[in-house]
Protein backbone atom coordinates (compact mmCIF):
# COMPACT_ATOMS: atom_id res chain seq x y z
CA UNK A 1 0.00 0.00 0.00
CA UNK A 2 2.73 2.29 1.02
CA UNK A 3 4.57 1.74 -2.06
CA UNK A 4 1.91 2.28 -4.47
CA UNK A 5 1.71 5.36 -2.62
CA UNK A 6 4.60 6.73 -3.41
CA UNK A 7 4.40 5.40 -6.62
CA UNK A 8 1.17 7.76 -6.95
CA UNK A 9 2.95 10.66 -5.73
CA UNK A 10 6.28 10.30 -8.02
CA UNK A 11 3.80 9.78 -11.41
CA UNK A 12 1.99 12.96 -9.85
CA UNK A 13 4.97 15.16 -9.55
CA UNK A 14 6.69 13.81 -12.83
CA UNK A 15 3.46 15.30 -14.48
CA UNK A 16 3.53 18.37 -12.55
CA UNK A 17 6.95 19.31 -13.47
CA UNK A 18 6.67 18.49 -17.40
CA UNK A 19 3.47 20.62 -17.08
CA UNK A 20 4.89 23.66 -16.05
CA UNK A 21 8.54 22.82 -18.06
CA UNK A 22 5.54 22.99 -21.04
CA UNK A 23 4.21 25.98 -20.08
CA UNK A 24 7.26 27.73 -19.74
CA UNK A 25 8.14 26.24 -22.88
CA UNK A 26 5.63 28.80 -24.75
CA UNK A 27 5.76 31.24 -22.91
CA UNK A 28 2.13 31.05 -21.21
CA UNK A 29 2.48 34.37 -19.54
CA UNK A 30 2.65 36.27 -22.90
CA UNK A 31 -1.14 35.06 -23.69
CA UNK A 32 -3.05 37.75 -21.87
CA UNK A 33 -1.14 40.72 -23.61
CA UNK A 34 -1.50 39.08 -27.26
CA UNK A 35 -5.17 38.65 -26.59
CA UNK A 36 -5.49 41.81 -25.12
CA UNK A 37 -3.53 43.01 -28.12
CA UNK A 38 -5.86 41.13 -30.77
CA UNK A 39 -9.08 42.32 -29.02
CA UNK A 40 -7.89 46.06 -28.96
CA UNK A 41 -7.06 45.74 -33.11
CA UNK A 42 -10.24 44.32 -33.56
CA UNK A 43 -12.25 47.15 -31.84
CA UNK A 44 -9.78 49.56 -33.90
CA UNK A 45 -11.62 47.84 -37.16
CA UNK A 46 -15.08 47.03 -36.07
CA UNK A 47 -17.91 48.06 -33.23
CA UNK A 48 -19.78 45.19 -34.11
CA UNK A 49 -18.28 41.78 -31.78
CA UNK A 50 -18.72 38.16 -33.70
CA UNK A 51 -17.39 36.49 -30.67
CA UNK A 52 -16.46 33.12 -32.92
CA UNK A 53 -14.56 35.18 -34.96
CA UNK A 54 -12.67 36.62 -32.28
CA UNK A 55 -12.62 33.84 -29.95
CA UNK A 56 -11.36 31.84 -32.89
CA UNK A 57 -8.96 34.50 -33.64
CA UNK A 58 -7.41 34.58 -30.14
CA UNK A 59 -6.88 31.47 -30.40
CA UNK A 60 -5.26 31.17 -33.47
CA UNK A 61 -2.19 34.06 -32.30
CA UNK A 62 -2.17 32.30 -28.83
CA UNK A 63 -1.41 28.93 -31.15
CA UNK A 64 1.13 31.11 -33.15
CA UNK A 65 3.21 32.45 -30.36
CA UNK A 66 3.33 28.85 -28.75
CA UNK A 67 4.71 27.72 -31.85
CA UNK A 68 7.23 30.66 -31.93
CA UNK A 69 8.31 30.22 -28.67
CA UNK A 70 8.51 26.47 -28.93
CA UNK A 71 10.55 26.37 -31.62
CA UNK A 72 12.73 29.17 -30.61
CA UNK A 73 14.26 27.20 -27.50
CA UNK A 74 14.60 24.39 -29.58
CA UNK A 75 17.07 26.18 -32.14
CA UNK A 76 18.35 28.56 -29.33
CA UNK A 77 19.52 25.65 -26.97
CA UNK A 78 23.42 26.11 -27.12
CA UNK A 79 22.81 30.01 -26.49
CA UNK A 80 20.39 29.44 -23.34
CA UNK A 81 23.26 27.14 -22.00
CA UNK A 82 24.77 30.64 -21.00
CA UNK A 83 22.29 33.35 -20.98
CA UNK A 84 19.10 31.43 -19.26
CA UNK A 85 19.56 28.55 -18.08
CA UNK A 86 16.65 27.89 -16.44
CA UNK A 87 14.98 27.46 -19.92
CA UNK A 88 13.11 23.69 -19.70
CA UNK A 89 15.13 22.22 -22.58
CA UNK A 90 18.72 23.27 -20.79
CA UNK A 91 17.56 22.01 -17.27
CA UNK A 92 16.58 18.72 -19.13
CA UNK A 93 12.56 18.78 -17.97
CA UNK A 94 11.45 18.14 -21.28
CA UNK A 95 13.72 16.74 -24.59
CA UNK A 96 14.33 19.25 -27.48
CA UNK A 97 12.55 16.47 -29.66
CA UNK A 98 9.15 17.12 -27.69
CA UNK A 99 9.76 21.09 -27.62
CA UNK A 100 10.02 20.73 -31.82
CA UNK A 101 6.95 18.56 -31.89
CA UNK A 102 5.33 20.89 -29.37
CA UNK A 103 6.18 23.60 -31.91
CA UNK A 104 5.28 22.34 -35.19
CA UNK A 105 2.03 20.88 -33.68
CA UNK A 106 0.82 24.60 -33.14
CA UNK A 107 2.11 25.69 -36.05
CA UNK A 108 0.00 23.48 -37.84
CA UNK A 109 -2.83 23.83 -35.65
CA UNK A 110 -2.79 27.87 -35.91
CA UNK A 111 -2.70 27.61 -40.01
CA UNK A 112 -5.49 24.92 -39.89
CA UNK A 113 -7.55 27.34 -37.92
CA UNK A 114 -7.18 30.43 -39.69
CA UNK A 115 -7.77 28.52 -42.85
CA UNK A 116 -11.27 27.34 -41.28
CA UNK A 117 -11.84 31.44 -40.71
CA UNK A 118 -11.01 32.01 -44.22
CA UNK A 119 -13.30 28.94 -45.99
CA UNK A 120 -16.47 30.39 -43.48
CA UNK A 121 -16.09 34.13 -43.55
CA UNK A 122 -14.21 34.73 -46.75
CA UNK A 123 -11.33 36.19 -44.35
CA UNK A 124 -8.44 35.98 -46.94
CA UNK A 125 -6.21 38.81 -45.25
CA UNK A 126 -6.34 37.50 -41.66
CA UNK A 127 -4.63 34.51 -43.15
CA UNK A 128 -2.30 35.94 -45.47
CA UNK A 129 -0.96 38.25 -42.16
CA UNK A 130 -0.66 35.36 -39.83
CA UNK A 131 1.77 33.63 -42.34
CA UNK A 132 3.78 36.81 -43.39
CA UNK A 133 4.50 36.83 -39.55
CA UNK A 134 4.85 33.31 -38.52
CA UNK A 135 7.43 33.32 -41.83
CA UNK A 136 9.39 36.16 -40.38
CA UNK A 137 9.25 34.69 -36.83
CA UNK A 138 10.77 31.03 -38.15
CA UNK A 139 12.96 32.89 -39.76
CA UNK A 140 14.47 34.46 -37.16
CA UNK A 141 14.24 31.42 -35.32
CA UNK A 142 16.08 29.31 -37.62
CA UNK A 143 18.78 31.81 -39.34
CA UNK A 144 18.45 35.42 -38.99
CA UNK A 145 18.51 35.93 -35.11
CA UNK A 146 22.21 35.89 -35.75
CA UNK A 147 22.31 39.08 -37.62
CA UNK A 148 21.10 41.34 -34.48
CA UNK A 149 19.96 44.22 -35.52
CA UNK A 150 17.73 42.52 -37.79
CA UNK A 151 16.87 40.05 -35.44
CA UNK A 152 15.84 42.69 -33.17
CA UNK A 153 13.37 43.98 -35.97
CA UNK A 154 11.73 40.19 -36.75
CA UNK A 155 10.94 40.23 -32.90
CA UNK A 156 9.27 43.66 -32.99
CA UNK A 157 7.20 43.53 -35.73
CA UNK A 158 5.92 39.77 -34.98
CA UNK A 159 5.49 40.71 -30.92
CA UNK A 160 3.08 43.58 -31.98
CA UNK A 161 1.42 41.63 -34.77
CA UNK A 162 -1.63 40.65 -32.59
CA UNK A 163 -2.55 44.58 -33.06
CA UNK A 164 -2.53 44.54 -37.15
CA UNK A 165 -4.14 40.64 -36.68
CA UNK A 166 -6.99 41.95 -35.01
CA UNK A 167 -7.48 44.15 -37.32
CA UNK A 168 -7.96 41.55 -39.85
CA UNK A 169 -10.52 39.63 -38.12
CA UNK A 170 -13.25 42.25 -38.79
CA UNK A 171 -15.38 41.39 -41.72
CA UNK A 172 -15.31 44.87 -42.84
CA UNK A 173 -12.73 47.20 -41.09
CA UNK A 174 -13.37 50.91 -40.41
CA UNK A 175 -10.46 51.98 -42.64
CA UNK A 176 -11.03 55.70 -40.88
CA UNK A 177 -9.03 53.77 -38.12
CA UNK A 178 -6.55 52.36 -40.31
CA UNK A 179 -3.77 55.37 -39.97
CA UNK A 180 -4.06 55.35 -36.07
CA UNK A 181 -3.78 51.48 -36.10
CA UNK A 182 -0.56 51.98 -38.18
CA UNK A 183 0.70 54.75 -35.63
CA UNK A 184 0.00 52.48 -32.42
CA UNK A 185 1.88 49.89 -34.17
CA UNK A 186 4.32 51.74 -35.24
CA UNK A 187 4.26 52.88 -31.27
CA UNK A 188 4.31 49.18 -29.88
CA UNK A 189 7.04 47.97 -32.50
CA UNK A 190 9.52 50.70 -31.49
CA UNK A 191 9.34 49.92 -28.09
CA UNK A 192 9.63 46.60 -28.50
CA UNK A 193 12.77 47.21 -30.48
CA UNK A 194 14.34 48.92 -27.70
CA UNK A 195 13.58 45.93 -25.52
CA UNK A 196 15.23 43.60 -27.63
CA UNK A 197 18.19 46.01 -27.96
CA UNK A 198 18.81 45.84 -24.13
CA UNK A 199 18.30 41.86 -24.17
CA UNK A 200 20.81 42.18 -26.32
CA UNK A 201 23.01 43.85 -23.91
CA UNK A 202 22.07 41.76 -21.10
CA UNK A 203 22.53 38.26 -23.49
CA UNK A 204 26.52 39.77 -24.59
CA UNK A 205 28.18 37.14 -23.25
CA UNK A 206 26.03 34.05 -24.98
CA UNK A 207 26.13 35.96 -28.08
CA UNK A 208 29.36 36.27 -28.78
CA UNK A 209 30.02 32.20 -27.51
CA UNK A 210 27.29 31.45 -30.81
CA UNK A 211 28.39 34.24 -32.87
CA UNK A 212 25.04 36.51 -32.67
CA UNK A 213 26.29 39.82 -34.08
CA UNK A 214 24.19 42.05 -31.69
CA UNK A 215 23.93 46.03 -31.55
CA UNK A 216 25.62 45.36 -27.98
CA UNK A 217 28.82 43.13 -29.65
CA UNK A 218 29.43 45.19 -32.89
CA UNK A 219 29.23 48.52 -31.72
CA UNK A 220 29.48 48.39 -27.70
CA UNK A 221 26.92 48.43 -24.58
CA UNK A 222 26.82 52.00 -24.58
CA UNK A 223 26.09 52.57 -28.13
CA UNK A 224 23.59 49.90 -27.67
CA UNK A 225 22.25 51.85 -24.78
CA UNK A 226 21.54 54.86 -26.51
CA UNK A 227 19.79 53.17 -29.57
CA UNK A 228 17.52 51.83 -27.37
CA UNK A 229 17.26 54.80 -25.67
CA UNK A 230 15.99 56.61 -29.16
CA UNK A 231 13.30 53.95 -29.80
CA UNK A 232 11.69 54.33 -26.51
CA UNK A 233 11.74 58.11 -27.01
CA UNK A 234 11.10 57.72 -30.19
CA UNK A 235 7.72 55.56 -29.45
CA UNK A 236 6.94 58.37 -26.39
CA UNK A 237 6.60 60.85 -29.60
CA UNK A 238 4.37 58.63 -31.86
CA UNK A 239 2.09 57.76 -29.08
CA UNK A 240 1.65 62.10 -28.50
CA UNK A 241 1.22 61.82 -32.04
CA UNK A 242 -1.91 59.43 -32.08
CA UNK A 243 -3.98 61.94 -30.00
CA UNK A 244 -4.67 64.14 -33.35
CA UNK A 245 -5.89 61.23 -34.79
CA UNK A 246 -9.08 60.45 -32.49
CA UNK A 247 -11.94 61.45 -33.06
CA UNK A 248 -13.99 62.17 -29.76
CA UNK A 249 -13.23 63.76 -26.76
CA UNK A 250 -14.40 60.94 -24.42
CA UNK A 251 -11.39 58.53 -26.07
CA UNK A 252 -9.22 60.99 -25.91
CA UNK A 253 -10.11 61.05 -22.08
CA UNK A 254 -9.72 57.67 -22.25
CA UNK A 255 -6.16 57.18 -23.77
CA UNK A 256 -4.66 60.31 -22.11
CA UNK A 257 -3.63 58.46 -18.09
CA UNK A 258 -3.07 55.45 -19.53
CA UNK A 259 -0.50 56.55 -22.35
CA UNK A 260 1.28 59.28 -20.05
CA UNK A 261 1.78 56.15 -17.65
CA UNK A 262 3.44 54.07 -20.45
CA UNK A 263 5.56 57.28 -21.61
CA UNK A 264 6.58 58.38 -17.82
CA UNK A 265 8.09 54.53 -17.59
CA UNK A 266 9.79 54.30 -21.01
CA UNK A 267 10.92 57.95 -20.17
CA UNK A 268 12.55 56.82 -17.20
CA UNK A 269 14.16 53.70 -18.92
CA UNK A 270 15.46 55.45 -21.78
CA UNK A 271 17.35 58.78 -19.35
CA UNK A 272 18.86 55.72 -17.28
CA UNK A 273 20.17 53.90 -20.60
CA UNK A 274 21.53 57.04 -21.72
CA UNK A 275 23.03 57.80 -18.17
CA UNK A 276 24.40 54.54 -16.90
CA UNK A 277 26.79 51.69 -17.86
CA UNK A 278 24.41 49.54 -16.06
CA UNK A 279 24.68 45.67 -15.01
CA UNK A 280 22.28 42.55 -16.14
CA UNK A 281 20.50 43.27 -13.11
CA UNK A 282 19.51 47.11 -14.09
CA UNK A 283 19.10 45.69 -17.59
CA UNK A 284 16.83 43.10 -16.49
CA UNK A 285 14.73 45.70 -14.32
CA UNK A 286 14.32 47.87 -17.47
CA UNK A 287 12.72 45.35 -19.20
CA UNK A 288 10.38 44.35 -16.66
CA UNK A 289 9.41 47.75 -16.68
CA UNK A 290 9.26 48.64 -20.50
CA UNK A 291 6.72 45.66 -20.66
CA UNK A 292 4.42 46.80 -17.84
CA UNK A 293 4.52 49.69 -19.47
CA UNK A 294 3.57 47.85 -23.11
CA UNK A 295 0.51 45.85 -21.51
CA UNK A 296 -0.80 49.52 -20.03
CA UNK A 297 -0.60 50.75 -23.53
CA UNK A 298 -2.50 48.37 -24.76
CA UNK A 299 -5.29 49.07 -22.44
CA UNK A 300 -5.42 52.43 -23.58
CA UNK A 301 -5.53 50.82 -27.25
CA UNK A 302 -8.50 48.98 -26.20
CA UNK A 303 -10.65 51.96 -24.60
CA UNK A 304 -9.75 54.45 -28.04
CA UNK A 305 -11.15 51.08 -29.89
CA UNK A 306 -14.02 50.99 -27.82
CA UNK A 307 -14.62 54.77 -27.13
CA UNK A 308 -13.95 56.00 -30.38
Amino acid sequence: MLLNETLIDHVVACSSVRLRAVLELVRIEHVPPVVLALIAGYFLASREVNYEILITGALVATLAEFSLFALNDYYNIEEDRVNAPWRPLVRGDLAPKEALEIGVASLVLALTIATYLMLRYSMYLQLAVLIVFLSLGHAYNVRVKRVGPVGNFIVATTSSAPLLYGYTLAKVPDVDTLFLLILFYMTATLAMYGREVVKGVMDIEGDYRVGIRTWAIVYGCETAQKIAALCFFTAIALSLIAILYLTSVRAVLAYLPPILLTDAIYARSGLILLKYRLERRELEQIRRRTLLGAGIALIAYLLVGILR
